[in-house]
């Protein structure tokens, strides 16, 4: 019995740390695009139009980072990784959804061309800090 209770202890507790995680500011996909990308020097430049939903009850300020496997293997980027020149994104309390242009970079690959007009392969909303 003790154990059973232990073990009903544990699985509360691991929903718990569940919920506590689960992302509070996500990336609205269906509303976000890419509006245009370019070469400048020895970099590519993404400029995105992302759509941000928040759920804290407070302003937060968050960054984002992004990756693109498709152009890293086509050679358009040398590296997957995509920073955002932006350091930091604000959000505003009661805005369910906040458009922000964001401008990634990467380093230039050997390829000239883009082969699709998609956002990067995967955005990460990270750094998330509620301001009380």
């Amino acid at each position: 019995m003790l154990i059973a209770g232990i073990c009903l202890f544990i699985l509360l507790l691991l929903g718990y740390i569940t919920i506590m995680q689960s992302p509070k500011i996500s990336i609205v996909t269906s509303k976000s695009y890419l509006n245009d990308w370019y070469i400048e020097g020895d970099y590519v430049y993404f400029d995105c139009h992302l759509v941000v939903q928040s759920q804290y009850n407070t302003d937060a300020t968050f960054a984002v980072t992004a990756f693109s496997e498709e152009d890293f293997q086509s050679g358009l980027v040398s590296s997957a990784k995509l920073d955002c020149v932006e350091q930091q994104l604000y959000i505003t309390f009661g805005s369910k959804e906040t458009a922000f242009d964001v401008l990634f970079i990467a380093p230039h690959g050997d390829k000239q061309t883009k082969e699709n007009r998609l956002l990067p392969t995967k955005i990460i909303l990270h750094s998330v800090v509620p301001i009380s």
